[in-house]
């Protein structure tokens, strides 16, 4: 497709909004298939929307998903993931990427450095049924029809 458009350098963007490090409602807003360059492993890169308890943005962060098998090492974070956001994570698992899309679940965001520049980074995804997770606190005001796939 041909663009037209004015553009105005000066309001170039240099990523996302950096959220400060705390617990967090966060939801998979796009996903991206592949393979792992060393295993050829099949992963899902998922971009998380990271919330303010009143429903806004407050940044975003890449969290990559590989789908390692049963008894290596590495199997038990993929199932951690599918468990916090409501997806199959135990028995024999047939399910689409695209379930993970608009799926909701808590998390401790961090804040890291990669490459010279600040970005978040999930660093525990809270299941529901586990007694020690902290609580975070619920969006008052979710995106538009998000309220019937809010899950805590």
């Amino acid at each position: 497709m041909r663009v037209q458009i004015n553009a105005d350098g000066s309001q170039e963007s240099a990523g996302f909004p950096i959220a400060p490090e705390g617990d967090y409602i966060i939801e998979v807003v796009e996903k991206r298939d592949g393979t792992t360059s060393r295993s050829n492993r099949q992963k899902v890169d998922l971009l998380f929307e990271i919330m303010t308890p009143d429903g806004n943005s407050a940044g975003k962060c890449w969290h990559t998903v590989t789908f390692i098998p049963k008894g290596e090492p590495g199997h038990g974070m993929w199932l951690r993931v599918n468990h916090a956001l409501g997806l199959s994570f135990d028995g024999q698992l047939d399910f689409d990427t695209d379930e993970y899309l608009h799926k909701y679940c808590r998390a401790h965001v961090t804040v890291d450095a990669w490459e010279g520049k600040q970005k978040n980074k999930i660093a525990k995804f809270y299941v529901e049924d586990e007694n020690k997770a902290p609580a975070a606190a619920a969006p008052a005001k979710p995106a538009a029809g998000a309220e019937s796939k809010m899950r805590f």
